[in-house]
């Protein structure tokens, strides 16, 4: 806890997230859970964002300067490019591990002059006014505080057309989820498959409980430190093309640490997920738990002075 506190708060985030051998644990992981939030998206669990993105908003005739901020190993920020209309995507990430794992990827994949990833913190970021058409915070805006100044910023960022992409946790600030989310989070670990019960060292999995904050602050402050605060701070600043709300609530309690054991899943973990589905739908039309992520495009407010006559 002492070296912890000597880091100083951006050390303690960089040194949280400064690897790049984590096992796919998490809920997007799953492939049929990444089908269903791609349906809710873009409304084919087959298209993906960049692709739905660029088909919806593009033009053929332009091309696009992007920025990425938060980019981690880099590999969404490929998918970007990927998806076509992209002249250059500039990523950025706080993790040095993490960018230098992202820049092997992208020359494996031919994309180093057109991905160009760096390592910088992207509070002191400064680019010149109008400089990107696309923005993109892909699971990563939750992890910036202070958001307003941040926001303000990319504003300025992007030319008066551009687009901000946000796919996120907006769910409870420091993860203290509520009583009842935690309540069915748990109840349905209990159904989990017998085989999957058990950590690799033999031990059952703990119960889901609530981080303490104290403990998220030393470890790690930048973690939902405003994550509360992102739709309604965006709904202030920009203007709002498209507004997504797509649960997780309790399926990313309820599979958190556990990805890795359902992405090739047999007819057992399938009929698991089904069940985990419909109680989270279930749940949500009761008004018993919210919606804890959220895929958003805006506009810059200065976009409706380019559309008046």
């Amino acid at each position: 806890m002492l070296s912890a506190l000597l880091r100083g708060r951006t050390g303690r985030t960089t040194a949280t997230w400064n690897r790049t051998d984590a096992i796919a644990r998490q809920w997007t992981a799953i492939p049929v859970l990444q089908e269903r939030i791609r349906r809710r998206i873009t409304g084919d669990p087959h298209v993906n964002v960049p692709a739905y993105i660029r088909a919806k908003y593009g033009d053929p005739e332009k091309t696009w300067r992007a920025l990425s901020l938060g980019c981690g190993t880099g590999r969404k920020e490929l998918a970007w490019f990927a998806a076509g209309g992209l002249t250059q995507l500039d990523a950025y990430d706080i993790a040095g591990k993490r960018i230098e794992e992202a820049k092997r990827v992208a020359v494996s994949a031919g994309m180093e002059n057109q991905v160009r990833f760096q390592r910088a913190d992207a509070r002191y970021l400064n680019f010149p006014r109008g400089t990107y058409d696309l923005i993109i915070f892909d699971d990563a805006l939750h992890h910036f505080t202070p958001l307003k100044p941040l926001l303000h910023k990319i504003q300025d960022w992007l030319r008066p057309e551009g687009l901000l992409v946000v796919n996120e946790y907006v769910g409870p600030n420091r993860f203290q989820w509520t009583d009842r989310q935690l309540e069915i989070a748990n109840a349905l670990r209990e159904e989990l498959p017998a085989r999957m019960r058990a950590q690799p060292d033999g031990s059952k999995h703990p119960p889901i409980h609530r981080p303490g904050t104290l403990s998220m602050i030393m470890y790690d402050p930048s973690e939902a430190a405003e994550s509360a605060s992102i739709l309604p701070e965006l709904h202030r600043q920009f203007i709002v093309q498209e507004e997504t709300l797509y649960g997780g609530a309790l399926l990313h309690l309820v599979f958190k640490d556990l990805g890795h054991l359902f992405l090739q899943p047999d007819e057992e973990a399938l009929d698991f997920l089904r069940r985990c589905i419909d109680a989270e739908d279930e749940a949500m039309q009761r008004g018993e738990i919210g919606n804890d992520f959220a895929f958003l495009v805006a506009r810059p407010s200065s976009f409706t002075a380019v559309r008046t006559p």
